[in-house]
């Protein structure tokens, strides 16, 4: 499926962006991570036309269940 190539209705461009992520576990078998994640659009969405960039942060507990 090729898709994206010459279609009329879709603005050219697209997106630059970065992510990085940090887990740490901790002797009692838990962990606690964070993942950030940056985007920079060429054109903006359709959905928010002001829009240029976003940026997203997800955190997260982990537990070791068992042995």
């Amino acid at each position: 499926m090729v898709t994206g190539l010459g279609a009329d209705d879709v603005d050219p461009g697209g997106a630059l962006g970065g992510e990085a992520g940090l887990r740490v576990w901790l002797p009692q078998g838990v962990a606690i991570g964070t993942v950030g994640q940056w985007m920079h659009y060429d054109t903006a969405p359709a959905a928010d036309p002001d829009r240029q960039s976003s940026f997203t942060v997800l955190v997260r507990a982990t537990a070791a269940l068992g042995k």
